[in-house]
C-alpha cells in the first residue's frame, strides 16, 4: 500500500524536477544540495512506512536520474555548440581517465579479473563509481554566476543547518546481542541503500 502510494508521487516530482532541470542544469545543483541532505531521512521514513525493496531502490536512485538529465542537456548544448563549455584541463583528462578505466573494468570479464562478482554487483560498483565522475562534469560545463555562487552557499548553510536541528540521536547499540537500534528499527534488516548518518562503533 505504502508503495503503491509512494512510487506515483514520486514519479510525479523526478518529472517535475527533470523537467527544470532539463530547462536549466544549474537547478541541479540546488537539488543536489538539498536532496542529499534529506536523502537518508526521507529514506528512513519511507522505510518505515512500508516502502521495500525494488520500490525504495527506484526511490534512492532519483540522484542518478537528474545527474543523468544534467549531463544528457549538457552534452547536447556542448554538440550543437560544437565545443566544450570549458576548456580541458589537467584534472579534467584526469577524471576522463578514472572514468574509462572504470568502464574498462566493467566489461572486463571477471574471471580475467579474478574475481566472482555478478552483474548486478557490477552495475552497483559502475553507478558508485561513475556518479561522482559524471557529477564533476556537470559541474565544470554549468555557467556560475558570482550571485549563483552567493545563492548556492546559503542553499548549502540552510541545509546543513536544518539537517543538524532535526537529525534525531544516533543509533544505540546492544553490546551483548550486537544489534543496533533507532527509533524503534532494527538497523540490521535496514534496507542497503540506507546508510545511517552515523558511524557504528
Amino acid at each position: 500500500m505504502a508503495s503503491a502510494i509512494a512510487l506515483p508521487l514520486y514519479g510525479v516530482l523526478l518529472a517535475v524536477a527533470a523537467v527544470t532541470v532539463w530547462r536549466r542544469p544549474l537547478v541541479a545543483l540546488y537539488l543536489f544540495i538539498v536532496g542529499l541532505a534529506a536523502h537518508n531521512l526521507v529514506m528512513a521514513l519511507l522505510w518505515g512506512a512500508g516502502v521495500r525493496g525494488d520500490s525504495l531502490e527506484a526511490i534512492a536512485a532519483w540522484k542518478e536520474g537528474l545527474l543523468a538529465v544534467a549531463i544528457a542537456r549538457v552534452a547536447t548544448d556542448a554538440v550543437r555548440a560544437r565545443r566544450l563549455a570549458f576548456r580541458p584541463g589537467l584534472v579534467d583528462a584526469l577524471a576522463a581517465a578514472f572514468g574509462s578505466i572504470v568502464v574498462l573494468y566493467a566489461l572486463l570479464p571477471q574471471s580475467r579479473l579474478g574475481g566472482q562478482a555478478g552483474a548486478d554487483a557490477v552495475l552497483h560498483a559502475l553507478r558508485h563509481a561513475l556518479v561522482p565522475v559524471a557529477a564533476y562534469f556537470v559541474g565544470r560545463s554549468v555557467v556560475v554566476t558570482r550571485h549563483d555562487l552567493r545563492r548556492l552557499a546559503w542553499t548549502l548553510l540552510g541545509a546543513g543547518s536544518a539537517l543538524a536541528a532535526f537529525t534525531p540521536s544516533p543509533p544505540s547499540v546492544d553490546r551483548r546481542r550486537g544489534i543496533r537500534h533507532h527509533a524503534g528499527v532494527n538497523a540490521t534488516r535496514a534496507p542497503r541503500t540506507w546508510m545511517w548518518c552515523w558511524p557504528f562503533p
